[in-house]
């Protein structure tokens, strides 16, 4: 989606594809990005966002999309993001606005 803009903390719509689709090291690559975001939480959040992720059906399950231009990492100028997506979760990373800026959304489907 180059030129896209994420609009952070949006739902992808119909892009994106699903993280089961890739190829392993792509879909490797996915959930150590989601583990990456998880790790600044506490553990007790961290399991409560694992149980959801889990009651998604897991990584493989939910749709990643990027946008902008992927050829550099922030840290060394690129500005681009990213966001993987399912019914009740949401984790998407901004770069492209000169800072960082990341929303993580979960909720627990209630029975």
């Amino acid at each position: 989606h180059a030129g896209d803009s994420s609009e952070s903390g949006k739902p992808l719509g119909a892009k994106g594809v699903r993280i089961g689709d890739l190829c392993e090291e792509s879909r490797k690559a996915a959930a150590a990005m989601i583990d990456a975001r998880l790790a600044i939480f506490s553990d007790g959040q961290q399991k409560k966002l694992r149980a959801i992720l889990e009651a998604e059906g897991g990584v493989d399950k939910l749709r990643l999309a990027f946008f902008g231009d992927m050829t550099k990492r922030c840290s060394d100028g690129g500005r681009a993001d990213w966001k993987i997506e399912g019914r009740s979760f949401l984790c998407d990373y901004e770069s492209s606005r000169a800072h960082i800026h990341m929303t993580l959304r979960g909720a627990a489907e209630s029975k």
